[in-house]
Protein backbone atom coordinates (compact mmCIF):
# COMPACT_ATOMS: atom_id res chain seq x y z
CA UNK A 1 0.00 0.00 0.00
CA UNK A 2 1.11 3.78 -0.70
CA UNK A 3 0.13 6.10 2.04
CA UNK A 4 0.64 10.25 1.68
CA UNK A 5 0.33 12.59 3.81
CA UNK A 6 1.04 16.39 3.68
CA UNK A 7 1.40 19.21 7.05
CA UNK A 8 -0.57 21.11 4.42
CA UNK A 9 1.66 23.99 4.90
CA UNK A 10 2.76 24.42 1.06
CA UNK A 11 1.26 23.47 -2.04
CA UNK A 12 3.52 22.15 -4.22
CA UNK A 13 2.82 20.28 -7.95
CA UNK A 14 2.45 16.72 -6.60
CA UNK A 15 3.89 13.85 -7.86
CA UNK A 16 3.18 10.57 -10.28
CA UNK A 17 3.19 7.21 -9.13
CA UNK A 18 3.91 4.67 -12.16
CA UNK A 19 4.35 1.18 -12.28
CA UNK A 20 6.91 -0.86 -14.51
CA UNK A 21 4.73 -3.02 -17.27
CA UNK A 22 7.42 -5.33 -17.79
CA UNK A 23 10.50 -6.62 -16.13
CA UNK A 24 13.59 -8.21 -18.28
CA UNK A 25 14.79 -11.32 -16.43
CA UNK A 26 16.85 -13.09 -18.42
CA UNK A 27 18.57 -12.03 -22.13
CA UNK A 28 19.87 -8.65 -23.55
CA UNK A 29 16.15 -7.29 -23.82
CA UNK A 30 15.36 -3.83 -22.21
CA UNK A 31 12.76 -1.86 -21.13
CA UNK A 32 12.21 1.59 -21.80
CA UNK A 33 9.85 4.64 -21.51
CA UNK A 34 9.69 4.23 -17.88
CA UNK A 35 9.17 0.26 -17.96
CA UNK A 36 5.66 0.44 -20.29
CA UNK A 37 8.12 -0.79 -23.35
CA UNK A 38 10.26 -3.12 -23.76
CA UNK A 39 12.65 -3.43 -26.82
CA UNK A 40 14.78 -5.95 -28.78
CA UNK A 41 18.63 -6.10 -28.07
CA UNK A 42 20.25 -3.12 -29.26
CA UNK A 43 17.19 -1.58 -30.53
CA UNK A 44 16.83 0.68 -32.54
CA UNK A 45 20.04 -0.79 -34.69
CA UNK A 46 19.49 -4.64 -35.43
CA UNK A 47 19.12 -7.09 -32.58
CA UNK A 48 22.46 -10.02 -33.07
CA UNK A 49 22.38 -13.30 -34.37
CA UNK A 50 21.84 -16.02 -31.31
CA UNK A 51 20.02 -13.54 -29.12
CA UNK A 52 17.50 -14.51 -26.54
CA UNK A 53 15.47 -12.67 -23.63
CA UNK A 54 12.46 -13.58 -21.28
CA UNK A 55 10.40 -11.23 -19.70
CA UNK A 56 7.81 -11.17 -17.23
CA UNK A 57 4.77 -9.00 -17.14
CA UNK A 58 3.96 -7.17 -13.94
CA UNK A 59 1.17 -5.37 -14.84
CA UNK A 60 -1.74 -6.71 -17.53
CA UNK A 61 -1.29 -4.84 -20.42
CA UNK A 62 -2.58 -4.98 -23.68
CA UNK A 63 0.07 -4.67 -25.65
CA UNK A 64 0.60 -2.60 -29.69
CA UNK A 65 4.41 -2.46 -31.59
CA UNK A 66 5.09 0.56 -32.24
CA UNK A 67 8.18 -1.15 -34.41
CA UNK A 68 8.30 -4.55 -35.72
CA UNK A 69 10.88 -6.18 -37.97
CA UNK A 70 12.48 -9.62 -37.39
CA UNK A 71 12.96 -11.89 -40.20
CA UNK A 72 9.99 -14.00 -40.76
CA UNK A 73 9.44 -17.48 -38.71
CA UNK A 74 13.06 -17.34 -38.00
CA UNK A 75 13.25 -14.73 -35.14
CA UNK A 76 10.14 -14.94 -33.23
CA UNK A 77 8.66 -13.34 -29.99
CA UNK A 78 6.26 -15.34 -28.77
CA UNK A 79 3.61 -14.15 -25.98
CA UNK A 80 2.43 -16.89 -22.52
CA UNK A 81 3.70 -19.78 -25.00
CA UNK A 82 1.19 -19.41 -27.30
CA UNK A 83 0.87 -16.66 -29.38
CA UNK A 84 3.83 -16.15 -31.64
CA UNK A 85 4.93 -13.18 -33.93
CA UNK A 86 7.89 -12.53 -36.57
CA UNK A 87 8.57 -10.40 -39.52
CA UNK A 88 6.64 -7.19 -39.52
CA UNK A 89 3.23 -7.80 -38.01
CA UNK A 90 3.75 -7.57 -33.96
CA UNK A 91 1.12 -7.54 -31.17
CA UNK A 92 -1.86 -5.21 -31.41
CA UNK A 93 -4.52 -4.80 -28.78
CA UNK A 94 -2.56 -8.56 -27.59
CA UNK A 95 -3.77 -8.95 -24.06
CA UNK A 96 -0.81 -10.38 -21.93
CA UNK A 97 -1.71 -10.64 -17.80
CA UNK A 98 0.28 -10.19 -14.95
CA UNK A 99 2.61 -12.98 -14.36
CA UNK A 100 2.89 -14.20 -17.54
CA UNK A 101 6.25 -14.77 -19.84
CA UNK A 102 7.34 -13.31 -23.07
CA UNK A 103 10.63 -14.40 -24.95
CA UNK A 104 12.56 -13.44 -27.89
CA UNK A 105 14.76 -15.55 -30.21
CA UNK A 106 16.82 -15.21 -33.11
CA UNK A 107 18.37 -17.48 -35.16
CA UNK A 108 22.26 -18.06 -36.44
CA UNK A 109 21.42 -16.70 -40.15
CA UNK A 110 21.04 -12.85 -39.98
CA UNK A 111 19.15 -10.46 -37.92
CA UNK A 112 16.51 -7.00 -39.07
CA UNK A 113 15.62 -4.12 -37.44
CA UNK A 114 13.78 -5.55 -34.33
CA UNK A 115 11.07 -3.92 -31.93
CA UNK A 116 9.42 -2.11 -29.42
CA UNK A 117 6.34 -3.21 -27.89
CA UNK A 118 4.51 -1.03 -25.41
CA UNK A 119 1.48 -0.98 -23.22
CA UNK A 120 -1.65 0.88 -25.12
CA UNK A 121 -2.28 2.84 -21.85
CA UNK A 122 1.12 4.07 -21.81
CA UNK A 123 1.05 6.49 -24.29
CA UNK A 124 4.20 5.62 -25.85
Amino acid sequence: SIRFSSDATVAEAGFVICAAHFHVVSGECQTSIGGACFDSPNFPSQYPNNSACDINVTVGSYLHATVFKTRGDKDLLELEGDRVFSGTVGPDGEFVSRGSRISFVSDSVGTHGGFRVCDTRAGA
